[in-house]
C-alpha cells in the first residue's frame, strides 16, 4: 500500500501528495544523542535512504526550556554523473505543506556509489511540547533524469523498518450506547508487499481467551482499527492487546516489548487525602471522598453521605453535628461517558463529644474585608481581644470586643511602631494587654486598658528580646501569659520559659524538661500555676512571687499533638488546644484525649474554621478557637460529652 509520489524537480513541488492524518508522537527530548533508524538495502534504485535520525538541543531556559529540533537523513546515491542535485522533501503537516532540504556529499561508497547527507533544523519549541511527525521523500537529479527513493515515505520519529516492521502509534477506549466498550487506534507498518493483514488481538481475561479485530488502511503506511463490544458491564479490570502484522508469509508483532498494551476499564477508586484518620471515631466538618482512575472517559462524579442527596464532585463536605454517633459512609459515584456507573463507599465512624455553638466573623467598623487574625485573648468579663492582620485596613494593634459575636469593636488600641502586628496576646486583671511581636525585632509591648502604649512597662512600653535576656537573645518569641505577679514568655528557639515582673524586668528562666524537640507551643496561667504545652507533654511550672520557677506535674501526651498552638483550661480541669491545620483537642488532667473536632477549612458550616491559632475559655465555660483565615471564631460548649 505504498504511495509513490511523482515530483517535478524543476520546482521541487509534488504533483500527487495525498494528505495523511498522522498522530502526533511524544518522543523524549532529554538526550541530545541522535536516535538512529537503519533501513534494509533497497536494490538498484539510484537514490536510497539508508538511515535517519533526530536530536534536540536546549537553547534557553527560563521557567521552562526551549529546544531546537533537528533531524538528519543519510542517502545512498548511484554515481551516474559528476553533476547532481540530491535532497529530500519533508513535511510535518501530512503533506499539506512541503519543504525542501538539499544534501551535501559526504564520502564515496563501494561499487560506484556515494553517500550524501541532509541536516535540517525544524525550529524551536518549548520543552513541554512534542514535535509533530516528520515525513521524508528522497530525490536525485543527474544526467538529465529525476529519481526517487521507491520506499518513500520515511518517518523521523515513529519509523518502521526491517527490524521493526510494525508499530502501534496510538489507541483509546470509550463507551458507546449499544456497542459497549469501543477501542480505536492507529498502526504503522513497513510496506513489504501489497497483500498484508494488520490486526489487533485483545483479551479481557489475561489471555485466557482472546479476540481479534482487523485494521484498515488509512494513508501511506498508516492503518487504523476500531473494535466494538470489547467489553460490557460489569466491566472487566482491563483490556490487554498487541498488534499483529502478517505479510509475505511472515508474522510480525508489536506487543510493547513483551509487556503488551493495556487500557484500564473498570474505574479504580482512590480515597482522597485527609488530615484526619478515618479509621478512628471523628467529629467535625469533614471532606470525605476521592477520585476514579480509568482509561474510559468519566463524564461526572458525585458524592453523598449515607443515603442522602447526591452532590456534584468527588467529595462530600458536611458537619458531623447532624449525624448520630456510630457508623456512616460517603458514597462516590462515577458516571462513564457513553453509559455505565461505578460506586464506591468510604466508611467512617462518628463520635460527637464536642458541640459547636456559633461562629463569628468579626468586623472592625469599616467596609474593608477581614482577611486574617493571628492572636486572641479574653478577660474576666468575657471581652475578646484580637490582633488584626494588615489586610484589615486598620492601624490598631489590638481590637477589643465587649462580648463574643459583637458587631463592632468597643476599643482600638494604639498602633505599635512600624505597623508591627502581635502574634500572641494576654490580658491582666487590670485590663492591660501584653502583645508579643516577632521577626526582626521581637519584643513584648504593654498597652493600657484605655488603649495607649504603656510607657511604664520596660523601656517606653516594650521589653526588647533581640538582645541577651538572661543569657541569650530570643530569636522567636512564642506564647505569652500573665498572672497577678509575673509575665511569662515562651522562648521557642532556646526552649525555655522567661519570667518578667509586671514592670518588665527579667527575673527568672526555666529550661525545658529535656533538650530535644519539640518547642513550647503555648502558655496558660491559672490558680494552679503556669501550664506549658509541648506537642508531647503538658508541664506545670511551679511558681510564686518570691520563688524560682521549677518543673511541677508533667502530663504525657501519647500520641503527640500535630503542631499544637495555644492552651486554655476549663473549670473541670480539661485542657484545650488548637491542633494541626484545622482541629482542636480536649485533653483530660491525666493526658488522655477526651474529644476532638476537625474544623475542616473555610466552609460555611457549623464549627468550620481553618488554621487555628489560639484557644481561650470564656467566663461561661465555653471554649473559643480562632481560625486565622477569615478570620473565624467558633464557640464550643466547654463541657465534653460522656463517652
Amino acid at each position: 500500500m505504498r504511495t509513490i509520489r511523482l515530483i517535478l524537480l524543476g520546482s521541487l513541488l509534488p504533483l500527487a501528495l495525498g494528505a495523511c492524518d498522522v498522530a502526533e508522537p511524544t518522543p523524549s527530548l532529554a538526550s541530545e544523542a541522535p536516535a538512529v533508524t537503519t533501513y534494509a538495502a533497497l536494490g538498484d534504485a539510484p537514490v536510497q535512504v539508508i538511515a535517519t535520525g533526530h536530536w534536540a538541543k536546549t537553547v534557553a531556559c527560563s521557567g521552562f526550556c526551549v529546544n531546537e529540533i533537528n533531524f538528519w537523513v543519510d542517502l545512498k546515491v548511484r554515481n551516474d554523473a559528476f553533476q547532481k542535485e540530491v535532497g529530500v522533501l519533508w513535511t510535518d503537516s501530512g503533506w499539506a505543506s512541503v519543504k525542501t532540504a538539499l544534501a551535501h556529499y559526504e564520502q564515496p561508497l563501494e561499487d560506484g556509489w556515494e553517500q550524501w547527507g541532509v541536516d535540517v533544523k525544524v525550529g524551536t519549541m518549548a520543552s513541554y511540547q512534542s514535535p509533530r511527525e516528520i515525513e521524508v521523500a528522497a530525490f536525485a537529479t543527474m544526467a538529465g533524469a529525476a529519481y526517487w527513493d521507491p520506499a518513500n515515505n520515511y518517518y523521523i520519529y515513529n519509523s518502521v523498518d526491517a527490524s521493526r516492521p510494525v508499530r502501534r502509534l496510538s489507541s483509546e477506549v470509550h463507551m458507546e450506547a449499544g456497542k459497549g466498550v469501543v477501542m480505536t487506534g492507529r498502526v504503522r507498518v513497513l510496506d513489504v508487499a501489497f497483500d498484508k493483514v494488520v490486526a489487533v488481538r485483545y483479551s479481557t481475561d489475561g489471555w485466557a481467551t482472546w479476540n481479534e479485530g482487523l485494521a484498515y488502511w488509512v494513508a501511506g503506511d498508516d492503518w487504523a482499527f476500531r473494535v466494538e463490544h470489547v467489553a460490557a458491564e460489569p466491566l472487566p479490570a482491563e483490556v490487554v492487546y498487541a498488534v499483529r502484522y502478517a505479510v509475505d508469509g511472515q508474522e510480525h508483532w508489536d506487543n510493547n516489548g513483551g509487556s503488551d498494551f493495556h487500557h484500564r476499564l473498570a474505574p479504580i477508586f482512590d480515597r482522597g487525602h485527609t488530615f484526619f484518620n478515618l479509621n478512628e471515631p471523628i467529629s467535625g466538618v469533614l471532606s470525605v471522598g476521592g477520585s476514579f482512575r480509568s482509561d474510559l472517559p468519566i463524564g461526572a462524579v458525585a458524592a453523598r453521605v449515607d443515603a442522602g442527596a447526591w452532590s456534584d464532585g468527588g467529595y462530600a463536605v458536611f458537619s458531623t453535628e447532624a449525624l448520630a454517633d456510630g457508623a456512616h459512609q460517603v458514597e462516590v459515584r462515577a458516571t462513564l461517558t457513553g453509559g455505565g456507573q461505578v460506586t464506591e463507599a468510604v466508611p467512617f465512624t462518628v463520635k460527637n463529644r464536642v458541640t459547636p455553638l456559633e461562629s463569628w466573623i468579626p468586623d472592625h467598623g469599616n467596609a474593608q474585608s477581614v482577611a486574617d487574625a493571628w492572636a486572641m485573648a479574653t478577660d474576666a468579663s468575657g471581652r475578646v481581644y484580637l490582633a488584626p492582620g494588615s489586610s484589615w485596613g486598620t492601624d490598631a494593634s489590638v481590637l477589643r470586643y465587649d462580648s463574643f459575636g459583637a458587631a463592632t469593636p468597643s476599643l482600638s488600641f494604639a498602633a505599635l511602631p512600624s505597623g508591627r502586628r502581635p502574634k500572641s496576646l494576654a490580658v491582666d486583671a487590670g485590663g492591660r494587654v501584653y502583645a508579643v511581636v516577632d521577626y526582626s525585632s521581637p519584643a513584648i509591648w504593654r498597652l493600657t486598658a484605655g488603649g495607649a502604649i504603656d510607657t511604664s512597662f520596660g523601656a517606653n512600653g516594650a521589653v526588647a528580646l533581640n538582645v541577651p535576656v538572661m543569657g541569650a537573645a530570643v530569636c522567636y518569641a512564642g506564647s505569652v501569659t500573665v498572672n497577678t505577679h509575673h509575665v511569662y514568655l515562651a522562648d521557642t528557639c532556646n526552649q525555655r520559659v522567661l519570667r518578667f515582673t509586671l514592670a518588665g524586668v527579667p527575673d527568672g528562666v526555666l529550661g525545658m524538661p529535656d533538650n530535644g524537640y519539640p518547642i513550647p507551643a503555648g502558655l496558660y496561667a491559672d490558680a494552679d500555676g503556669v501550664w506549658m504545652l509541648r506537642s508531647h507533654q503538658i508541664v506545670r511550672i511551679a511558681d510564686a512571687a518570691d520563688q524560682a520557677m521549677s518543673h511541677g506535674q508533667i502530663i504525657a501526651l501519647d500520641p503527640p499533638l500535630n503542631g499544637p498552638k495555644g492552651l486554655t483550661r476549663g473549670a473541670d480541669g480539661v485542657f484545650w488546644t488548637a491542633d494541626g491545620v484545622s482541629g482542636i483537642q480536649a485533653i483530660g488532667a491525666a493526658g488522655a484525649r477526651l474529644a476532638g473536632w476537625w474544623g475542616g477549612g473555610s466552609y460555611d458550616l457549623p464549627g468550620a474554621f481553618h488554621l487555628p491559632q489560639d484557644v481561650v475559655t470564656l467566663p461561661s465555660g465555653d471554649v473559643v478557637v480562632l481560625g486565622a483565615e477569615g478570620p473565624r471564631l467558633v464557640r464550643f460548649d466547654g463541657t465534653v460529652a460522656a463517652p
